[in-house]
Protein backbone atom coordinates (compact mmCIF):
# COMPACT_ATOMS: atom_id res chain seq x y z
CA UNK A 1 0.00 0.00 0.00
CA UNK A 2 1.15 3.33 -0.90
CA UNK A 3 2.26 5.24 2.14
CA UNK A 4 2.37 8.52 0.80
CA UNK A 5 -0.62 8.64 -1.24
CA UNK A 6 -3.49 10.72 -1.07
CA UNK A 7 -6.47 9.85 -3.13
CA UNK A 8 -9.21 12.20 -3.12
CA UNK A 9 -12.49 10.26 -5.71
CA UNK A 10 -14.45 12.87 -7.81
CA UNK A 11 -18.52 11.22 -7.16
CA UNK A 12 -21.17 11.52 -9.29
CA UNK A 13 -23.68 10.66 -6.95
CA UNK A 14 -26.94 11.27 -9.27
CA UNK A 15 -25.75 8.84 -11.78
CA UNK A 16 -24.08 6.35 -9.17
CA UNK A 17 -25.37 6.26 -6.08
CA UNK A 18 -28.79 6.37 -7.46
CA UNK A 19 -29.04 4.17 -9.69
CA UNK A 20 -30.31 0.43 -9.34
CA UNK A 21 -27.95 -1.13 -11.49
CA UNK A 22 -23.82 -0.06 -11.36
CA UNK A 23 -21.30 -1.51 -13.67
CA UNK A 24 -18.84 -2.60 -11.48
CA UNK A 25 -16.49 -3.66 -14.43
CA UNK A 26 -15.69 -0.15 -15.02
CA UNK A 27 -14.12 1.96 -11.80
CA UNK A 28 -14.56 5.29 -11.02
CA UNK A 29 -11.33 7.42 -11.94
CA UNK A 30 -10.70 10.84 -11.13
CA UNK A 31 -7.46 12.41 -11.60
CA UNK A 32 -6.67 15.30 -8.99
CA UNK A 33 -6.86 18.35 -11.30
CA UNK A 34 -10.57 17.23 -11.45
CA UNK A 35 -11.70 17.08 -7.80
CA UNK A 36 -14.05 19.79 -6.39
CA UNK A 37 -13.87 20.99 -2.87
CA UNK A 38 -16.68 19.61 -1.18
CA UNK A 39 -15.24 16.67 0.82
CA UNK A 40 -16.92 15.72 4.03
CA UNK A 41 -14.16 16.92 6.59
CA UNK A 42 -16.48 14.52 9.44
CA UNK A 43 -15.03 10.97 7.85
CA UNK A 44 -12.25 9.16 5.91
CA UNK A 45 -9.42 6.34 6.01
CA UNK A 46 -6.76 6.88 8.05
CA UNK A 47 -3.22 4.66 8.50
CA UNK A 48 0.00 3.91 10.14
CA UNK A 49 2.87 2.07 10.18
CA UNK A 50 2.53 -1.19 12.61
CA UNK A 51 4.48 1.22 15.24
CA UNK A 52 2.31 3.52 15.00
CA UNK A 53 4.76 6.27 12.94
CA UNK A 54 3.80 7.69 9.76
CA UNK A 55 -0.09 8.59 10.33
CA UNK A 56 -1.42 10.38 7.29
CA UNK A 57 -4.68 10.41 5.48
CA UNK A 58 -5.02 7.70 3.01
CA UNK A 59 -8.44 8.29 1.81
CA UNK A 60 -11.69 10.32 1.67
CA UNK A 61 -14.66 10.46 -0.56
CA UNK A 62 -16.63 13.53 -1.45
CA UNK A 63 -20.61 13.52 -0.20
CA UNK A 64 -19.74 9.96 1.70
CA UNK A 65 -19.69 11.50 5.75
CA UNK A 66 -19.78 8.04 7.20
CA UNK A 67 -17.37 4.74 6.44
CA UNK A 68 -16.73 2.06 7.66
CA UNK A 69 -15.84 -1.66 8.38
CA UNK A 70 -12.36 -1.32 6.01
CA UNK A 71 -10.85 -4.89 5.41
CA UNK A 72 -7.85 -5.63 2.97
CA UNK A 73 -8.27 -8.20 -0.37
CA UNK A 74 -6.13 -11.26 0.81
CA UNK A 75 -3.37 -9.87 -1.83
CA UNK A 76 -3.69 -6.00 -0.32
CA UNK A 77 -4.39 -4.79 -4.06
CA UNK A 78 -7.57 -3.61 -2.63
CA UNK A 79 -9.54 -2.24 0.29
CA UNK A 80 -13.48 -2.73 0.18
CA UNK A 81 -16.09 -1.00 2.73
CA UNK A 82 -19.37 0.62 3.37
CA UNK A 83 -20.54 4.05 4.05
CA UNK A 84 -23.49 5.97 3.93
CA UNK A 85 -24.44 9.68 3.33
CA UNK A 86 -24.93 10.93 6.87
CA UNK A 87 -24.69 14.54 6.02
CA UNK A 88 -28.17 14.07 3.90
CA UNK A 89 -29.74 12.37 6.71
CA UNK A 90 -29.13 8.75 6.02
CA UNK A 91 -28.31 6.11 8.22
CA UNK A 92 -26.66 2.48 8.36
CA UNK A 93 -29.90 1.00 6.83
CA UNK A 94 -28.82 3.06 3.33
CA UNK A 95 -25.18 2.05 3.41
CA UNK A 96 -23.43 1.00 0.57
CA UNK A 97 -20.95 -1.36 -0.49
CA UNK A 98 -17.77 0.21 -2.18
CA UNK A 99 -14.09 -1.36 -3.35
CA UNK A 100 -11.07 0.83 -3.81
CA UNK A 101 -7.51 0.05 -5.04
CA UNK A 102 -4.15 0.61 -2.98
CA UNK A 103 -2.48 0.86 -6.05
CA UNK A 104 -4.36 3.03 -8.68
CA UNK A 105 -6.80 5.92 -8.38
CA UNK A 106 -10.04 3.73 -8.88
CA UNK A 107 -13.08 3.27 -6.66
CA UNK A 108 -16.31 0.81 -7.35
CA UNK A 109 -19.52 0.93 -6.51
CA UNK A 110 -21.17 -2.54 -5.45
CA UNK A 111 -24.42 -1.28 -4.55
CA UNK A 112 -26.09 -1.73 -1.15
CA UNK A 113 -25.26 -3.76 1.68
CA UNK A 114 -22.43 -3.12 4.60
CA UNK A 115 -19.74 -5.10 5.87
CA UNK A 116 -17.85 -7.01 3.27
CA UNK A 117 -15.12 -9.40 3.63
CA UNK A 118 -13.16 -10.74 1.32
CA UNK A 119 -13.06 -14.17 -0.09
CA UNK A 120 -9.78 -16.58 -0.68
CA UNK A 121 -9.61 -15.68 -4.06
CA UNK A 122 -10.32 -12.08 -4.09
CA UNK A 123 -12.96 -12.27 -6.13
CA UNK A 124 -16.25 -12.57 -3.89
CA UNK A 125 -17.23 -10.90 -0.77
CA UNK A 126 -19.34 -11.69 2.09
CA UNK A 127 -22.14 -9.27 3.36
CA UNK A 128 -24.88 -8.31 5.45
CA UNK A 129 -27.70 -6.44 3.60
CA UNK A 130 -30.91 -4.83 5.20
CA UNK A 131 -32.94 -6.48 2.41
CA UNK A 132 -32.18 -10.01 3.78
CA UNK A 133 -29.74 -11.19 5.97
CA UNK A 134 -26.44 -12.01 4.95
CA UNK A 135 -24.66 -13.55 1.74
CA UNK A 136 -21.98 -13.89 -0.75
CA UNK A 137 -21.58 -11.21 -3.83
CA UNK A 138 -19.62 -12.01 -6.87
CA UNK A 139 -17.62 -8.64 -7.33
CA UNK A 140 -17.63 -9.04 -11.08
CA UNK A 141 -21.53 -9.07 -11.46
CA UNK A 142 -22.62 -8.29 -7.67
CA UNK A 143 -24.77 -11.30 -7.94
CA UNK A 144 -25.68 -12.29 -4.35
CA UNK A 145 -26.73 -15.75 -3.09
CA UNK A 146 -27.81 -15.79 -0.30
CA UNK A 147 -26.57 -17.57 3.18
CA UNK A 148 -29.38 -16.92 5.80
CA UNK A 149 -31.76 -14.52 5.57
CA UNK A 150 -31.66 -13.87 9.66
CA UNK A 151 -28.26 -13.73 9.77
CA UNK A 152 -26.03 -10.61 10.44
CA UNK A 153 -22.47 -9.38 10.22
CA UNK A 154 -20.37 -12.08 8.43
CA UNK A 155 -16.38 -12.37 8.07
CA UNK A 156 -14.75 -15.21 6.03
CA UNK A 157 -12.13 -17.35 7.70
CA UNK A 158 -8.67 -16.63 6.20
CA UNK A 159 -8.05 -20.42 5.13
CA UNK A 160 -11.58 -19.43 2.97
CA UNK A 161 -13.82 -22.35 3.83
CA UNK A 162 -15.99 -20.58 6.65
CA UNK A 163 -18.02 -17.77 7.17
CA UNK A 164 -19.17 -16.58 10.51
CA UNK A 165 -22.28 -14.42 10.92
CA UNK A 166 -24.45 -14.13 14.04
CA UNK A 167 -28.18 -14.65 14.20
CA UNK A 168 -29.48 -13.36 17.33
CA UNK A 169 -27.34 -14.24 20.64
CA UNK A 170 -26.38 -17.31 18.18
CA UNK A 171 -22.64 -17.51 15.99
CA UNK A 172 -23.11 -19.40 13.67
CA UNK A 173 -20.18 -20.63 10.64
CA UNK A 174 -21.39 -21.50 7.26
CA UNK A 175 -19.08 -23.81 5.45
CA UNK A 176 -18.53 -23.40 1.98
CA UNK A 177 -18.12 -26.97 0.90
CA UNK A 178 -20.81 -28.69 2.50
CA UNK A 179 -22.90 -25.58 2.00
CA UNK A 180 -24.37 -25.62 5.52
CA UNK A 181 -24.14 -23.97 8.61
CA UNK A 182 -23.68 -24.46 12.28
CA UNK A 183 -23.90 -23.14 15.94
CA UNK A 184 -20.43 -22.55 17.17
CA UNK A 185 -21.85 -20.77 20.61
CA UNK A 186 -24.96 -19.82 22.05
CA UNK A 187 -24.95 -16.69 24.33
CA UNK A 188 -28.12 -17.03 25.15
CA UNK A 189 -27.88 -16.13 29.49
CA UNK A 190 -24.63 -14.50 29.00
CA UNK A 191 -25.23 -11.59 26.18
CA UNK A 192 -27.96 -9.98 25.24
CA UNK A 193 -26.84 -9.48 21.72
CA UNK A 194 -23.26 -10.64 19.82
CA UNK A 195 -21.56 -7.51 17.88
CA UNK A 196 -21.15 -7.03 14.05
CA UNK A 197 -17.45 -6.79 12.68
CA UNK A 198 -15.70 -9.47 14.48
CA UNK A 199 -12.44 -11.32 13.58
CA UNK A 200 -10.96 -14.84 13.17
CA UNK A 201 -7.40 -15.89 14.27
CA UNK A 202 -5.19 -15.81 11.64
CA UNK A 203 -5.34 -19.92 12.00
CA UNK A 204 -8.86 -20.18 11.74
CA UNK A 205 -9.56 -22.04 14.65
CA UNK A 206 -10.96 -18.82 16.36
CA UNK A 207 -13.50 -16.21 16.47
CA UNK A 208 -13.58 -12.85 18.48
CA UNK A 209 -16.49 -10.85 18.75
CA UNK A 210 -17.87 -8.13 20.90
CA UNK A 211 -20.59 -9.11 23.67
CA UNK A 212 -22.68 -7.31 25.19
CA UNK A 213 -24.31 -8.22 28.74
CA UNK A 214 -27.52 -7.23 30.45
CA UNK A 215 -26.67 -4.15 32.00
CA UNK A 216 -24.99 -3.13 29.03
CA UNK A 217 -21.07 -3.59 29.34
CA UNK A 218 -18.80 -5.16 26.73
CA UNK A 219 -16.48 -8.08 26.90
CA UNK A 220 -14.68 -9.20 23.89
CA UNK A 221 -14.02 -12.16 23.96
CA UNK A 222 -13.30 -15.77 21.23
CA UNK A 223 -14.47 -19.50 21.13
CA UNK A 224 -13.47 -22.50 19.35
CA UNK A 225 -14.74 -22.77 16.02
CA UNK A 226 -14.60 -26.89 16.08
CA UNK A 227 -15.30 -29.41 18.55
CA UNK A 228 -18.30 -29.59 21.23
CA UNK A 229 -16.61 -27.18 23.61
CA UNK A 230 -16.57 -23.50 22.58
CA UNK A 231 -13.87 -22.77 24.79
CA UNK A 232 -14.85 -19.13 25.49
CA UNK A 233 -12.13 -16.93 26.71
CA UNK A 234 -12.67 -13.26 28.01
CA UNK A 235 -10.14 -11.06 26.77
CA UNK A 236 -11.27 -7.61 28.04
CA UNK A 237 -14.48 -7.44 30.29
CA UNK A 238 -16.96 -4.18 30.95
CA UNK A 239 -15.77 -1.60 28.88
CA UNK A 240 -16.13 1.44 26.55
CA UNK A 241 -15.82 -0.71 23.44
CA UNK A 242 -16.49 -0.09 19.25
CA UNK A 243 -17.65 -3.88 17.48
CA UNK A 244 -14.77 -3.96 14.83
CA UNK A 245 -11.91 -5.92 16.17
CA UNK A 246 -8.70 -6.34 13.74
CA UNK A 247 -5.99 -9.52 14.59
CA UNK A 248 -2.28 -9.39 13.82
CA UNK A 249 -1.68 -11.56 11.01
CA UNK A 250 1.43 -13.09 12.69
CA UNK A 251 1.53 -11.50 15.88
CA UNK A 252 -0.81 -12.00 18.78
CA UNK A 253 -2.23 -7.98 18.69
CA UNK A 254 -6.05 -7.37 19.02
CA UNK A 255 -6.63 -3.38 17.98
CA UNK A 256 -9.70 -1.73 18.57
CA UNK A 257 -11.33 1.44 19.28
CA UNK A 258 -12.18 2.15 22.76
CA UNK A 259 -13.01 5.11 24.43
CA UNK A 260 -10.03 7.04 25.65
CA UNK A 261 -10.57 8.82 28.98
CA UNK A 262 -7.30 11.19 28.40
CA UNK A 263 -8.81 12.22 25.06
CA UNK A 264 -12.58 12.44 25.75
CA UNK A 265 -13.43 10.65 22.15
CA UNK A 266 -12.44 7.02 20.95
CA UNK A 267 -8.71 6.12 20.40
CA UNK A 268 -7.20 3.00 18.91
CA UNK A 269 -6.28 0.37 21.98
CA UNK A 270 -4.51 -2.58 21.79
CA UNK A 271 -4.18 -5.70 23.57
CA UNK A 272 -1.96 -8.80 23.87
CA UNK A 273 -3.46 -11.84 23.74
CA UNK A 274 -0.15 -13.52 24.88
CA UNK A 275 1.54 -11.00 27.54
CA UNK A 276 -2.29 -9.85 29.02
CA UNK A 277 -2.89 -6.42 30.83
CA UNK A 278 -4.17 -3.65 30.29
CA UNK A 279 -5.26 -2.15 27.13
CA UNK A 280 -2.64 0.05 25.22
CA UNK A 281 -3.17 2.99 23.45
CA UNK A 282 -1.34 3.18 20.11
CA UNK A 283 0.65 5.81 19.54
CA UNK A 284 0.65 8.25 16.80
CA UNK A 285 -2.96 8.40 15.99
CA UNK A 286 -4.12 11.78 15.79
CA UNK A 287 -6.11 12.73 19.55
CA UNK A 288 -7.94 15.05 17.77
CA UNK A 289 -9.98 12.71 16.00
CA UNK A 290 -12.68 9.73 16.73
CA UNK A 291 -10.65 6.83 15.81
CA UNK A 292 -12.26 3.40 15.04
CA UNK A 293 -12.70 0.64 12.78
CA UNK A 294 -9.10 -0.90 12.36
CA UNK A 295 -7.97 -3.35 9.50
CA UNK A 296 -4.49 -4.94 9.11
CA UNK A 297 -2.79 -5.07 6.00
CA UNK A 298 -2.28 -8.55 5.25
CA UNK A 299 1.71 -8.65 5.52
CA UNK A 300 0.93 -6.63 9.11
CA UNK A 301 2.81 -3.62 8.14
CA UNK A 302 0.05 -1.31 8.16
CA UNK A 303 -2.56 -0.48 10.04
CA UNK A 304 -5.71 1.09 8.36
CA UNK A 305 -8.93 3.06 10.13
CA UNK A 306 -11.83 5.45 10.47
CA UNK A 307 -11.28 8.98 11.16
CA UNK A 308 -13.52 11.30 12.04
CA UNK A 309 -14.01 15.01 13.61
CA UNK A 310 -15.70 14.37 17.04
CA UNK A 311 -19.06 16.83 17.04
CA UNK A 312 -19.34 19.09 19.66
CA UNK A 313 -22.39 19.45 20.91
CA UNK A 314 -23.44 23.33 20.39
CA UNK A 315 -23.10 25.70 23.65
CA UNK A 316 -26.73 26.31 25.24
CA UNK A 317 -27.57 30.56 25.28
Amino acid sequence: MPGSRRLWVLFVFATLVLAKVVDAAEPVNAPVAQIVATVSPKAGFYSMQADGKNWQRFFQMPQISAVGSPQFSRDGKYIAFDGWMADSGEGTSDSRLFVISTERDELWLLGSGSMPSWGADNTKLACSFYSGGVGIMTIATQEIVTIDRNGWGTQWSPDGKLIAYAVGTELKVYDLAAKSARTIFNAEGQYTSLGWNGCWSPDSKRFLFLGTTADNKKDIVSVAVSGADADLKKHLEKDSLSAKFAWHPTEPRIVFGKYSNEHKRSQLFEINLEAGGAPKRIEGQDPALDVMAPAWSPDGKRLLCVGRNKVEAAAKP
